[in-house]
């Protein structure tokens, strides 16, 4: 997204400041709010938190920041490798196969151990296939090319039908379930192509899709403060059941996605 020319590090660039402006505003808001209310805050330990290291090494903080800035650093190997490939879409799954193989070797997280490391690292970057699955349709999208729907969904079916087969025959879990997603989020967007486009609702899915980054940057700091908000009132019903809570999450969240973004 963003359009234009740039060189890999103007882009890389353009993508740290799309993150961390965002990630570092929403971070010590909640880590003030969370000092104000408990009287505790420890800048170093704060900042080692921020810096995503506690969840390489111990499986702490935000996963989300954590994996997508070595998948911007891997960014232009990935899109290499697709353009190098025949099929793009074809390609494209091979690798997303490969990673879900790779992060399905169990490995023993032994605390403080580099088994820790590679836990976390698995765990996280299981989570790298619908990056790859944009990556992969990204193209298409800014040529306003079609991509055949069943054709693409036979091959997410086949994925999550070899995640069955292994989990079944061989008790090997690999985390595919994933791919019912793309599958429903194809038909949807064939539902939207045969509606009008000069609509608020388009409009509105139109602007989801671009400030969907950061709709996930501040996801996780705003459900915080939120929950932080909330333990000031242990004897309020509103809280009650969390349906506050998230329709909060949901309209801080999609407040703040369009102010940074």
């Amino acid at each position: 997204s963003g359009g234009g020319k740039h060189t890999v590090i103007q882009w890389f660039r353009k993508r740290m400041i799309r993150i961390f402006v965002p990630y570092a505003i929403c971070y010590f808001i909640l880590q003030g709010i969370k000092g104000i209310l408990y009287g505790s805050f420890d800048f170093w330990s704060e900042l080692y938190l921020f810096s995503t290291l506690d969840y390489w090494l111990h499986h702490r903080g935000y996963w989300f920041i954590a994996l997508i800035i070595p998948l911007y650093f891997l960014a232009p190997l990935i899109n290499s490798t697709l353009n190098r490939c025949q099929n793009r879409i074809g390609g494209g799954s091979l690798i997303i196969l490969g990673l879900l193989i790779l992060t399905s070797i169990y490995i023993d997280p032994v605390a403080n151990s580099f088994n820790e490391f590679l836990y976390n690292a698995q765990s996280a970057f299981k989570r790298a296939t619908n990056f790859i699955l944009g990556m992969m349709i990204a193209p298409y999208c800014k040529a306003r090319l079609s991509i055949k729907p069943l054709k693409t969904c036979l091959i997410f079916i086949s994925l999550f039908s070899f995640q069955v087969f292994l989990r079944e025959y061989y008790g090997i879990y690999i985390f595919c379930n994933w791919c019912l997603i793309p599958i429903l989020l194809i038909f949807f967007c064939r539902i939207l192509s045969i509606c009008n486009r000069d609509t608020k609702a388009w409009a509105f899915i139109t602007w989801m899709g671009a400030a969907s980054l950061e709709s996930y940057i501040t996801n996780g700091s705003t459900q915080g403060i939120v929950r932080y908000i909330a333990s000031c009132f242990p004897e309020s019903n509103i809280f009650y059941g969390h349906y506050v809570e998230y329709a909060l999450v949901i309209v801080l969240g999609l407040s703040s996605a369009y102010i940074f973004h």
